[in-house]
């Protein structure tokens, strides 16, 4: 099977998880959890993110710069997290094609994971509650593939107060299925 340039190896998902990668400090500022992300290219948003957020619990999206990270841009996500849910503003090329349909302008709840699916939702919301970043992992079928998924979502904000979009990476590997 052919992989992408991106380090997909250690995509090891045995369980849907859904995990927190920062801790609250004292300070009311996060540190990273840098032993769970085990994927380079999200550790790479992670160390992005964290470098934009400078001083600030959270960037804002004018403070992401596409030119500044071009080799993540395959598997880049940004959404708009609104009331009426989020919604999928830009999903990488190798991200899309991975997931195997267009998702822009799509809700998050419309995707399919089969047994990931409601960890991928509780993922987004669980970013906006705790405006930290989130990273989880999980396998699902499609048609005769076994696949692995992995996702960080990092939190931006437009007021500093609440999270209006969500930056990240979705990586997906799929094996065909043993005959």
């Amino acid at each position: 099977m052919k992989h992408s340039r991106h380090e997909i190896s250690n995509l090891d998902a045995p369980a849907n998880s859904v995990f927190s990668i920062f801790h609250a400090r004292p300070d009311n500022f996060c540190e990273a959890d840098n032993g769970i992300i085990r994927t380079p290219s999200l550790q790479a948003f992670v160390r992005y993110w964290d470098v934009k957020r400078s001083s600030l619990r959270m960037p804002a999206r004018r403070h992401i710069d596409p030119i500044e990270i071009p080799r993540l841009l395959p598997i880049a996500l940004l959404s708009d997290a609104t009331a009426s849910g989020y919604r999928m503003r830009l999903l990488g090329t190798e991200a899309t094609a991975a997931y195997g349909r267009e998702t822009r302008g799509k809700l998050i709840d419309d995707f399919e994971f089969g047994e990931f699916t409601e960890e991928w939702r509780k993922a987004f919301r669980r970013v906006t509650v705790s405006m930290q970043p989130v990273f989880a992992t999980g396998r699902f079928r499609k048609a005769k593939l076994d696949c692995s998924v992995a996702t960080v979502l990092l939190p931006l904000s437009d007021d500093g107060l609440s999270v209006s979009e969500i930056f990240g990476g979705l990586l997906i590997k799929s094996s065909w299925e043993s005959e």
